[in-house]
């Protein structure tokens, strides 16, 4: 804020002397109640002294962001200031941290920001803060003021001087209750002439009002009395249920102070004749499944069929028989349990449980009475048919299960279930359950990045260059690059280059008249100098310089100029420059010289020598005969 007035200065659009010393402002949050849901308006009031008149404020305040929920724009906003007013909540960067009670992971500020040209006093509420109370808040959540961040909360005078002697009161919203949305839990699926409780979490001092949904659709509280004790408690006892109560649905209002929340809405469903439950269970479990009934009168035999899915439920058989059924038969597995009893005469058998059956869960499945294929029928001591009404039930597993895919990096390990893995594999993990809760199946992908990876071989001509980890490659070698990949693993790249060569060469060749050289897809005959872009067998082009003669003779001679040599001495013939790619053959006096092959012959014989020079097959050059002599070379010799 002060740079900003100074920047109003320099440009001579505040002129105003004021003098600041000695000036006081109090600016106080207010203290609120409210409930959980309810927004609460929060007073932030101002008392300036006497003389007191300010350009400009600055103003950060803390709060509990798990307790509070901030609204942005403000309320009740004074009319002096109402012009220019800025508001924003959230998370700022600047923040000093270390400010208790808050932590860096609850704090968050309300900001707000005023300025003007023209100077102005006020006293009262300056503006109302709006917060949101969260389900989680339970007593006082302070808000404070941020003064330890320098710049967050001041008053300035025209001139951008903060104005000196300033208070500031910090405040509260204080939440009457944690009440949220009631969970209720009980046995919601009786049987008939059973007693059953339905049920709210108890909350020290508060006060409940069970309640029912009438005909018309009204919520009326319910009354003490014959079916139902307990209405003003977290409890709710429904005894000898009958049948008129199937349907019908109850929630509590739970009162603490000056909150009252609602809880969920449940239906009761009252089961009569021979009932089987729906039941929740984890894979592994073993489950008991009641199998029972209403009041049986009159009867002498029983057959039961129960059918469930076998790849989900495995029959590890019964308990608790009802001492009337003393003698029952009772066989399972493979999708279906069988009973069988008989009785000598008829048999009065209460309402309650006849017998519970007993399945490990491997998943989910429905639990059916057969009434079609061999049905299920209770009969009198005459045979005679006494009906029934069967329910089915279920069975449902509440084991989740998860698969994960996971990278890490060399070097790294994975923890699952207590067990640490550092090598790339599927693996499987549990997570047990805590408070009745299943345990959760975990499947693990792991994927290891390996820390060094070796690329395909790249192969490359030499005038190819081959760009990697920033370089220009022109040799053939191995190279290495290391790079950090998403997941941050260091990451190891290995290149084996190969550079094939590229050629540049120059041939020199002779034929005879008459014949020709293939060169570049020509047939050359005549001298001259040609030239060819060839690819090798590795892919890479090779220049090529042809200097071709067509030659009509060949010459000898000696090197020395001269025909002959001295007694007992030699001399040197031959071509004067060698041709490439010929073959020679030296004849003395007509005849061939054995392993003389080359383009010049020492001689110390007199005689006549002739050269012969292939170029190929067809093409053989002979010379001119040379003859060499032995010269007479006097010599001086002794004293003169």
């Amino acid at each position: 804020m002060r740079r900003f007035y100074k920047f109003l200065l320099s440009i001579g659009l505040l002129f105003t002397s004021y003098n600041s010393l000695a000036q006081n402002i109090t600016t106080t949050i207010g203290s609120v109640s409210g409930c959980v849901g309810d927004t609460v308006l929060v007073p932030v009031s101002v008392t300036m002294g006497t003389g007191v008149i300010i350009s400009g404020i600055s103003m950060a305040i803390d709060y509990d962001t798990t307790k509070l929920r901030c609204i942005t724009s403000v309320t009740s906003i004074n009319s002096i200031i109402s012009t220019g007013f800025l508001s924003n909540c959230g998370l700022f960067s600047n923040l000093n941290p270390g400010v208790t009670p808050f932590t860096s992971t609850t704090r968050r500020q309300f900001r707000s920001a005023w300025y003007a040209l023209n100077p102005v006093t006020f006293n009262g509420v300056m503006f109302r803060m709006r917060f949101i109370v969260l389900g989680n808040t339970n007593g006082l959540s302070p808000i404070r003021w941020d003064i330890n961040t320098s710049g967050n909360c001041e008053y300035a005078d025209e001139f951008a001087n903060v104005i000196p002697n300033c208070t500031f009161v910090n405040g509260s919203v204080n939440s009457n209750s944690s009440l949220v949305t009631l969970p209720v839990s009980g046995n919601l699926s009786p049987y008939v002439g059973f007693n059953t409780l339905i049920s709210v979490a108890a909350i020290p001092g508060a006060s409940y009002q069970w309640q029912t949904l009438n005909s018309s659709g009204v919520w009326v509280n319910l009354v003490n009395g014959p079916t139902f004790s307990g209405v003003t408690m977290s409890i709710l006892t429904l005894t000898n249920v009958h049948t008129g109560l199937n349907g019908t649905r109850y929630r509590v209002l739970v009162t603490n102070g000056t909150c009252t929340s609602t809880s969920n809405v449940v239906q009761l469903s009252v089961l009569a004749g021979i009932s089987l439950p729906t039941i929740n269970g984890c894979i592994g479990d073993t489950i008991i499944v009641p199998i029972n009934s209403s009041t049986l009168n009159g009867v002498a035999n029983a057959f039961l069929t129960l059918q469930y899915n076998p790849d989900s439920l495995v029959y590890v058989g019964f308990s608790n028989l009802n001492p009337v059924l003393n003698g029952m038969s009772i066989t399972g597995g493979g999708g279906s349990v069988v009973m069988n009893w008989n009785a000598a005469s008829n048999q009065n058998i209460p309402a309650g449980t006849l017998l519970q059956l007993r399945f490990r869960v491997n998943g989910n499945s429905n639990l059916t009475w057969d009434t079609v294929v061999t049905p299920c029928e209770f009969n009198d001591e005459n045979l005679n048919l006494v009906p029934q009404t069967y329910v089915s039930g279920s069975v449902t597993q509440n084991t989740k299960r998860f698969t994960w895919n996971r990278n890490i990096c060399e070097g790294q390990s994975f923890s699952l279930s207590g067990q640490s893995y550092t090598t790339s594999g599927t693996y499987q993990g549990r997570r047990f359950g805590t408070g009745g809760a299943c345990d959760t199946l975990i499947t693990l992908n792991l994927n290891v990045i390996p820390r060094q990876t070796i690329l395909p071989a790249v192969t490359r001509c030499f005038n190819q260059p081959y760009a990697f980890n920033g370089l220009s490659l022109t040799s053939s070698g191995t190279y290495f690059d290391t790079l950090v990949n998403t997941i941050g693993c260091d990451s190891i790249l290995s290149l084996n280059l190969v550079v094939n060569p590229t050629y540049n060469q120059t041939q020199n060749l002779v034929i005879c008249p008459g014949s020709s050289f293939a060169f570049g897809g020509q047939n050359l005959s005549t001298s001259g100098t040609y030239t060819n872009m060839f690819t090798t067998q590795s892919g890479c082009d090779s220049f090529v310089q042809l200097n071709l003669s067509v030659a009509n003779s060949i010459a000898i001679q000696s090197v020395t100029n001269s025909n002959g040599f001295c007694p007992g001495g030699s001399v040197r013939i031959g071509l004067a420059s060698p041709m490439a790619g010929a073959i020679y053959r030296w004849k003395f006096n007509g005849n061939l010289i054995s392993g003389a092959q080359v383009d010049t012959l020492l001689v110390n014989q007199p005689g006549d020598y002739v050269m012969e020079v292939q170029f190929s097959p067809t093409c053989t050059l002979v010379s001119n005969a040379l003859t060499i002599a032995v010269l007479n070379c006097n010599r001086i010799t002794g004293d003169l």
